[in-house]
């Protein structure tokens, strides 16, 4: 069978079903590895970019940007941090020994220059809100460059295996006319005589798709064991123009010797 196989382009199509197999698993191989490796740096950048988005939201409303509640409560998030309480107050001691060191009380150009130092920290805190909104920016905008990677990959994908199917029907499609060429190619030469199963009854899907000079049909089909289609003449209709090319099995199932039929 393996002969009658490759003369009808049998073996051909096996061969390019398993290059497009072959050829897709490397390619999904391939994909899923790289999308896994997107993935990873993606979430690398993920805690930056929320804590960049976090700064962004908090200087919002700390500048007024949301509403009164959200604007009081940014504020006094600022103002009950530990860390800049104890900021707070060492410059405010710091302040009050440098006055009385003066001979100085708490008051006139004293709070004024506490207001001062009260504001200068204040306009630092929004300072460094705002740089870390920004570089959380940067971040989101990197994760943003990775799913576009991401999205240019999957059309890369995609569109392989799309050329893969359509280059793969191509080939298939041109062994089609394999059967005919050969079968009209072994008709005329002897030398190329061989007995194939022509039987009918071990047939399936069959369709005529030509003939041979002789004006005996040619047809399609499958084989009742397999899902590859084939090319050939039915035995019944040899042997009423070639009787001599047609021999059977010792189960009674036909055989056409193909060099006889011309």
């Amino acid at each position: 069978m393996g002969f009658f196989s490759n003369l009808t382009g049998g073996d051909s199509r096996r061969d390019i079903r398993r290059s497009k197999a072959r050829a897709e698993g490397l390619l999904t191989e391939g994909y899923e590895g790289a999308t896994d490796r997107y993935d990873e740096a993606f979430d690398i950048f993920t805690p930056y970019a929320e804590q960049g988005q976090e700064a962004n939201r908090l200087y919002g409303q700390a500048i007024g940007l949301g509403t009164d509640a959200e604007r009081e409560a940014a504020q006094s998030r600022y103002f009950q941090d530990p860390a800049m309480q104890s900021i707070l107050g060492d410059k405010s001691n710091a302040l009050l020994r440098q006055l009385n060191a003066r001979g100085s009380t708490y008051g006139g150009k004293a709070a004024l220059a506490g207001a001062r130092v009260g504001r200068e920290n204040y306009e630092g805190w929004l300072n460094r809100l705002m740089g870390q909104g920004q570089q959380g920016g940067q971040y989101a905008g990197r994760q943003a460059g990775i799913r576009m990677g991401q999205g240019d990959m999957t059309y890369g994908f995609k569109s392989s295996l799309a050329g893969n199917e359509i280059n793969a029907g191509n080939a298939m499609a041109s062994t089609r006319n394999t059967g005919i060429n050969n079968l009209l190619g072994a008709a005329g030469t002897a030398a190329n005589a061989f007995a194939a199963f022509s039987d009918i009854r071990l047939k399936r899907d069959i369709e005529e798709v030509g003939a041979l000079p002789s004006g005996l049909p040619v047809y399609s089909f499958r084989y009742l064991w397999s899902d590859d289609l084939y090319q050939g003449v039915m035995a019944h209709e040899a042997v009423e123009l070639f009787p001599d090319s047609v021999s059977y099995t010792d189960d009674g199932f036909a055989m056409v010797n193909y060099g006889a039929i011309s």
